[in-house]
């Protein structure tokens, strides 16, 4: 229910960020829909049927003050890199499994775009781009499943989410 209602807004901003990027992302896309997705999918659909959650915010913590802390020390920024790198794949995968199964793996995404890219503009275009297609395939899986409520408030959120990032979000990311 909660999908239902944060999702399509957050595809509405995420679509519009692309979309003013300028800048193509399609080999980190082509990466999200060959790692991320299928695990996204997965985990999403057994979360669906089996109800169950699992409660995986204490390492998700560690994983967002490392990446914090990166920002701060070169050798935790080289260490996150390093990981990141030599494991690119398998992070993919995992942060797909983690967004499917707890819809956190934003979380995880930032830390991969901060270590991987040094302008704002190619974090901005990473995260974007990432969250428009887990967007994308999460309210897929939701309609298939049919655990998706799309109404009249939907439609008018999408348009008031649009409306205040391109009044107010994107003035703020240009300071």
């Amino acid at each position: 229910d909660v999908l239902s209602i944060l999702l399509p807004p957050s595809l509405t901003i995420s679509f519009i960020q692309v979309l003013r990027q300028g800048k193509q992302q399609r080999e980190f896309a082509v990466s999200i829909l060959k790692y991320c997705l299928p695990m996204i999918i997965i985990a999403l659909s057994w979360t669906i049927y089996s109800n169950q959650k699992l409660n995986l915010h204490y390492i998700i913590a560690v994983i967002l003050i490392f990446a914090a802390l990166s920002r701060f020390s070169p050798y935790v920024s080289t260490l996150l890199s390093q990981f990141i790198e030599n494991n690119s794949r398998k992070y993919l995968v995992a942060m797909g499994l983690v967004h499917g199964m707890t819809n956190m793996g934003g979380s995880l995404l930032s830390a991969y775009a901060v270590t991987r890219y040094q302008f704002k503009d190619e974090v901005l275009g990473c995260i974007a781009t990432a969250y428009l297609i887990f967007g994308l395939v999460q309210l897929g899986t939701l309609q298939y499943a049919n655990a998706l409520n799309v109404n009249l408030t939907t439609f008018l959120s999408c348009l008031v989410a649009g409306l205040v990032f391109i009044l107010v979000g994107s003035r703020l990311y240009n300071c």
